[in-house]
């Protein structure tokens, strides 16, 4: 009840301070998530990947969210390798739209655009979201030099949905 008034009172660092202590005493991960979600917000990155990697158990119901959190920390510590080794683990394990873009971003970031490509294309095929779309069509666009193929990407796309805000803007 504490770390949930903490939430409410926008005491985003005592509600920290609540769901890890209730984690440590009970060893029930929904704490844990709610801790390292909390400590992501608000950017404390260095906190996650500790708290992570002490913690972290595979074949446990949240191990998806908590690798995910991981990564991300990894890769916004700059610590590229382990993001990217821990990102295809990821996507090993749980094979979503939204952990292939997650690997993407990381491989743009190191202008792996080939790689990255390749992972917003099985992104774009698992779920037809337009955000790995995007990515992809950029990706052809200014990291490949494939100018055309993106933009006829983007109007077949465009001619088989409904309207996209988005989608017409990028082209």
């Amino acid at each position: 009840i504490f770390a949930l008034e903490y939430e409410n009172e926008r005491r985003y660092y005592d509600a920290i301070d609540v769901y890890t202590r209730l984690f440590e005493n009970t060893n029930k991960y929904e704490y844990l998530v709610k801790s390292l979600a909390i400590a992501s917000q608000l950017k404390e990155y260095a906190f996650v990947k500790e708290k992570a990697s002490l913690y972290m158990l595979e074949n446990i119901k949240e191990e998806e969210i908590i690798l995910k959190l991981y990564t991300f920390s990894l890769f916004k510590l700059k610590e590229k390798d382990n993001a990217i080794l821990n990102a295809k683990k990821l996507v090993s394990s749980y094979p979503t739209a939204s952990n292939y873009e997650l690997l993407g971003s990381i491989y743009i970031e190191e202008k792996q655009y080939q790689d990255a490509y390749k992972v917003f294309d099985k992104a774009f095929k698992l779920e037809g979201t337009n955000s790995a779309l995007l990515n992809l069509t950029n990706i052809q666009f200014f990291g490949l030099s494939q100018k055309d193929e993106a933009i006829k990407k983007i109007e077949e796309n465009i001619q088989k949905s409904e309207y996209d805000f988005n989608l017409s803007f990028q082209l």
